[in-house]
């Protein structure tokens, strides 16, 4: 299914979310394609290797390293233009 509305570019959701599991490249850093979410329009990336966080518990001490989560919007503007740094992940839209 595409998203089109005036002035944007249509997007596979569908093509997309056969990708999750591919491997990518995100600003020099590998990551693996974990989810496409079609509401919000987004492709969430987690980091493959030593980039970690701290995740704190309820009281607000830091409990566990976690993978680093990166969410990547596919439009941006207005006019909902494709984000160009999907282009740099090769993804199939």
């Amino acid at each position: 299914m595409s998203d089109l509305t005036e002035g944007s570019q249509p997007v596979d959701f569908e093509r997309l979310r056969k990708q999750v599991g591919s491997r990518v490249i995100y600003k020099r850093v590998k990551c693996k394609v974990v989810e496409v979410l079609e509401d919000d329009a987004t492709v969430v990336l987690e980091a493959c290797h030593k980039f970690s966080e701290l995740q704190s518990g309820q009281t607000g001490d830091s409990m566990r390293h976690v993978p680093k989560i990166i969410t990547i919007p596919i439009y941006i503007g207005s006019a909902r233009r494709l984000n160009p740094a999907l282009a740099d992940l090769g993804l199939e839209l």
